[in-house]
């Protein structure tokens, strides 16, 4: 009992140090044009009149729009989820990159653009989902359902797409607690990506989310999301979900082997994990942090080993993620997708 309230208190405080980020957002942002315009001020006049009056225009740009995405970020205040003081506490400037990036996650997740990236993992796995546990299975046994799991959901689409399914789907990550129209609202991803970039247009283009109208679709208490660290909120939960989904996931452990002997330890007997994703090891080369970086051959032989059995594995697919398809600058990912059932 004890382990579980120093859970539900770790969620709440991990919700509401994003709440308090989200606050914070406009804020950070203004902070870091502090620091262009001061580089800019230190030019010789001769340098800056080139371009004097493009650079105001475009610093007074992205003035107007980080208040726009404060805007958005203010719908998703948290108050009817946990209490939430004014706290007047500084920042933490990991969780403020997150909240920045998040308007790229929102892009990825909820949007017309975002589409492409979603098509390329999302409907693979999904697929993969139907095929091996078919929805059909329990049509006819109403106290029966199929449990899956989604650690490291981002901000919930592919949690919302096998809720939609029939599937009682949870994602363990943070998720954005209100129900939009079709396109109601407009986010700007790009405003403080200042490198590789055309011109002034492309870096302050909008994005029109949801792409699908939620206000209208009726889940059935099927999606769920618990915020927290993914070994610690699901320690007691062995033998408990029928299928485990990861999508660019496990590479952000600090030892992969941990998230693979969790994964195995609650799944049921005859379960499968559906995987997809790079090795980008987000720990790697970082001197204070502990990581494992096994390659992918190593990491498949570990997961034998666990107790899992490989059903399915295809290598190199090609994958972005979160990207600006105007930028100068493209990431493209090698991506693994493979099945396991556990024995």
């Amino acid at each position: 009992m004890e382990k579980k309230n120093q859970v539900e208190n770790n969620e709440e405080q991990h919700f509401r140090d994003i709440v308090h980020s989200f606050k914070c957002y406009s804020s950070y942002c203004n902070k870091r044009l502090m620091k262009l315009k001061n580089c800019w001020y230190h030019l010789p006049d001769r340098q800056r009149n080139y371009i004097k009056l493009l650079f105001r225009e475009k610093i007074s740009s992205v003035e107007k729009l980080i208040l726009e995405n404060q805007k958005i970020l203010d719908l998703f205040d948290g108050s009817d989820c946990c209490h939430i003081n004014n706290e007047n506490r500084k920042y933490n400037v990991t969780f403020m990159d997150k909240v920045v990036s998040c308007f790229k996650q929102i892009m990825r997740d909820w949007s017309d653009e975002g589409a492409t990236e979603r098509i390329k993992c999302y409907d693979i796995v999904i697929q993969f989902v139907k095929d091996l546990i078919p929805i059909e299975l329990i049509d006819n046994e109403p106290n029966q359902k199929i449990n899956i799991l989604v650690p490291g959901a981002g901000l919930g689409r592919i949690v919302f797409e096998l809720a939609k399914l029939g599937y009682y789907t949870e994602g363990n990550e943070f998720s954005l607690h209100i129900k939009l129209k079709r396109n109601e609202c407009t986010i700007y991803p790009w405003l403080l990506d200042f490198s590789n970039q055309t011109n002034l247009q492309n870096q302050l283009k909008g994005v029109k989310f949801p792409d699908v109208d939620i206000s209208q679709v009726d889940l059935k208490n099927r999606m769920s999301f618990t915020a927290g660290e993914f070994l610690e909120v699901y320690a007691n939960d062995a033998e408990k979900y029928d299928c485990i989904v990861t999508i660019f996931f496990i590479d952000t452990a600090h030892n992969v082997v941990d998230y693979c002997e969790a994964i195995f330890d609650i799944l049921k007997p005859g379960g499968y994990w559906i995987n997809f994703g790079p090795l980008l090891y987000h720990f790697d080369n970082m001197p204070k942090e502990a990581s494992i970086e096994l390659n992918f051959d190593e990491l498949k032989l570990m997961i034998e080993k666990i107790g899992f059995k490989f059903t399915y594995e295809k290598l190199d697919i090609p994958c972005s993620y979160v990207c600006d398809k105007d930028s100068m600058l493209q990431y493209i990912y090698k991506c693994a997708n493979f099945v396991c059932k556990k024995c």
